[in-house]
C-alpha cells in the first residue's frame, strides 16, 4: 500500500519461543513519506530494538541489515514493548515514520509484526562542472572555451528556487 499498515500474524500455539519484526526501508525520493511506486527499497540499512531507548544502536541490541531489496527481519523477538528505530547515515532523514521517529510495539513474544516500514530522503547534493562561455557554441566545453570564475548558479525545480555561487576553476 502506499500509506503501509502494520498487522500482526500468528506464528502458531504452544510456547512462545520468540516471534519476529519485520518491513522495507525505502528511498523516499520526494520526502512525502509516501512509498510511490519509483521508489525502491535500500540495501544495507540497519534497523534495530532500542531497548534503552536513547535513539542509538548499543552493543547487545537486536538488530537487522536491509537485503537488496530494502527489507529486513528482526528475528527471535520476546514479549515486551519494543521500539523499533532505524540508523540514520550522515546526510539523511526520516520521512516515515515521524513525530516519533519509531515503532512502539508490544508483542506476546510468538507473533509475525510486518508493515513496520522507514522512509528515508538523501539530504545531500553534490552538483559539479564547469561554468564556460562556448566561444564556438557546440555545447562542450573545449580548448577555445573560457572558464567563468565566481558565478551565480541557479537551480529551480518544483520546490523552489535555489541559488548556488560556485567560486571555482
Amino acid at each position: 500500500p502506499n500509506t503501509p499498515v502494520p498487522f500482526t500474524y500468528n506464528i502458531g500455539g504452544g510456547t512462545p519461543s520468540g516471534g519476529s519484526i519485520s518491513g522495507f526501508v525505502y528511498n523516499d525520493l520526494d520526502g512525502d513519506g509516501v512509498k510511490d511506486t519509483n521508489e525502491s527499497g535500500i540495501a544495507s540499512r540497519t534497523v534495530y530494538i532500542d531497548s534503552d531507548n536513547d535513539s542509538v544502536l548499543d552493543a547487545g541490541e537486536k538488530s537487522a541489515v536491509t537485503n537488496a531489496s530494502g527489507q529486513y527481519t528482526l528475528t527471535s523477538v520476546n514479549a515486551g514493548t519494543h521500539k523499533v528505530r532505524e540508523v540514520l547515515p550522515a546526510g539523511w532523514s526520516q520521512t516515515f515514520p515521524t513525530n516519533p521517529l519509531s515503532y512502539s510495539i508490544l508483542t506476546t513474544g510468538n507473533e509475525y509484526i510486518c508493515g513496520l516500514d522507514f522512509g528515508m530522503k538523501d539530504d545531500t547534493l553534490l552538483l559539479s562542472g564547469i561554468v564556460y562561455t562556448d566561444v564556438n557554441g557546440n555545447g562542450l566545453f573545449d580548448g577555445n572555451d573560457v572558464r567563468l570564475p565566481n558565478q551565480l548558479v541557479r537551480i529551480t525545480g518544483a520546490n523552489g528556487n535555489y541559488n548556488i555561487f560556485t567560486n571555482s576553476f
